[in-house]
């Protein structure tokens, strides 16, 4: 394989490469938010509940099940 240097710098390559993707990134509109007087924040995330797993209380001192999992979510 030839590769030839058409003389550009990785600057100018760079600079191009970045105008193609902010021509190309879409525009979103601005959300305005309501200043919060709260500094705090709870993120609840249900998603790792571990329904598949299946411990008995013999093994690591508390069961869990597809049963107890679904229960702690609601």
């Amino acid at each position: 394989m030839f590769v030839k240097n058409h003389g550009k710098t990785y600057q100018q390559i760079f600079d191009e490469l970045k105008e193609e993707m902010i021509q190309a990134a879409p525009e979103y509109p601005e959300i305005k938010r309501q200043q919060s007087k709260d500094p705090h924040l709870l993120v609840d995330d249900p998603v790792d509940i571990h329904t598949g797993k299946l411990a008995t209380a013999f093994e690591t001192g508390d069961a869990y099940d597809v049963e107890i999992a679904s229960k702690r979510v609601h």
